[in-house]
């Protein structure tokens, strides 16, 4: 059974991660963002200083144009063109465990709702010190639930700083 959280525009940008029209295609093929927000998203990501002509394209889209964003991302498979699918998982992989930790209170199974993302992505190794039923990596690893909240607090912070944009020093 996947889970999903459905992430809005504002929950996506107060995170600072660069997205690329090859990431908002990735979100939208697996229901974690509407069309709206892949607008929404572009729109700031232009505002930003992103200079990718498929982003302004879906940047300067009206709400009411949004059956036109297939026809948009249709130019990410243009020969020359990069977007590596596994940065993408990357970045969805950070805004869906932080969505989770953030509702981790709501949820009745905060621990489940990770390994179930675990599985969705894959089975990434980066997170499986996250996940209950796998060993531990490291001795010095706290284990237990507290240890396991512990280490994907600790992940979060770790892939914020290595995902976000720079900021000037």
């Amino acid at each position: 059974m996947a889970i999903i959280f459905e992430l809005d525009s504002a929950f996506i940008l107060s995170e600072q991660i660069p997205m690329t029209a090859g990431d908002l295609r990735y979100g939208l093929d697996r229901f974690f963002i509407k069309e709206r927000t892949v607008i929404e998203i572009a729109v700031a990501e232009i505002s930003r200083g992103s200079s990718d002509s498929l982003l302004y394209e879906l940047a300067v889209l009206l709400q009411v144009e949004v059956d036109r964003i297939p026809e948009i991302f249709k130019g990410l498979d243009f020969p020359g063109r990069f977007d590596d699918p596994r940065d993408s998982a990357r970045k969805w992989l950070y805004l869906q465990l932080k969505a989770a930790y953030l509702q981790r209170a709501q949820l009745k199974d905060p621990l489940g709702a990770v390994e179930e993302i675990y599985a969705d992505f894959d089975y990434p190794p980066e997170i499986a010190r996250l996940v209950r039923y796998m060993p531990v990596s490291r001795p010095s690893e706290a284990v237990g639930v507290g240890g396991l909240l512990q280490n994907w607090a600790r992940f979060l912070d770790e892939e914020h700083r290595a995902l976000g944009y720079s900021l000037p020093e």
